[in-house]
């Protein structure tokens, strides 16, 4: 008897434990396609789950790969056309619907100012 309330016991914990989800497992990951700063001043274009492209007066579609590391943690990392090897990045990012945040200010990021950059969907 002893044994079956105890296989019981432990069944349960385990559905229980199995069924909890980690906030950061559940982020949304960033819709493809472009994205235009709230200043008009870059674009950014989403092309897949890791990449987009950015132009600005300066640059036009400059590769860049990227990794979402949590709901709120963006990993950046330079892949264009200037050949030169920048070692990856992180910032913090929020994403409502269709407005996408990324915090600059706590790292230098190749190709991007030391400011917040907001964008839309278009």
């Amino acid at each position: 008897m002893k044994n079956i309330k105890f296989s019981a016991l432990a069944l349960i914990m385990i559905l229980a434990l199995g069924s909890c989800s980690k906030d950061d497992d559940d982020f949304e990951q960033v819709p493809l396609g472009i994205w235009v700063s709230i200043d008009k001043t870059d674009t950014l274009d989403f092309k897949t789950q890791n990449n987009f492209f950015k132009s600005n007066a300066f640059m036009e579609n400059d590769n860049f790969n990227y990794q979402l590391l949590s709901k709120d943690s963006i990993e950046i990392h330079y892949r264009g056309i200037q050949f030169v090897n920048i070692a990856p990045t992180t910032h913090k990012y929020s994403l409502n619907t269709n407005e996408l945040s990324i915090y600059f200010t706590n790292e230098s990021c190749y190709g991007f100012d030391d400011v917040i950059m907001s964008y839309q969907k278009q």
